[in-house]
């Protein structure tokens, strides 16, 4: 029987002694659903990542600013950070954010879903 991506997490946890707290994703995206630009991409993550949510999972959109959007925002259980006014801000620094989100928060999943041609 194929484990689920979940499961193998959780598994890789346990066999290092960590505790039984949720699994945490960090989900990497240009837009969120309410960027002036959001399509079937963007429909998509949210219906895949809530239905994590709904799992028990932590999942957290990061995701570039857009003018009249908040910093901090939540869509169907996923909660929603967007870093700078941009796209530009969002490529400049989404490393070094994305490094101290994993060592802050202890993020087990990382998914980029680059998705723009």
């Amino acid at each position: 029987m194929t484990r689920s991506v979940i499961e193998r997490c959780e598994a890789s946890r346990e066999g290092r002694g960590e505790d039984r707290a949720p699994l945490r994703i960090l989900l990497l995206n240009e837009r969120c659903h309410r960027h002036r630009r959001a399509g079937g991409a963007e429909s998509h993550l949210f219906e895949v990542f809530s239905r994590l949510v709904a799992q028990g999972v932590q999942v957290t959109l990061l995701c570039a600013g857009e003018a009249g959007l908040p910093a901090r925002d939540e869509h169907r259980g996923v909660q929603i950070a967007r870093l700078g006014s941009g796209l530009f801000d969002f490529y400049s620094g989404l490393r070094r954010e994305v490094r101290r989100r994993v060592e802050r928060d202890g993020i087990d999943l990382v998914v980029e879903a680059h998705n723009k041609v």
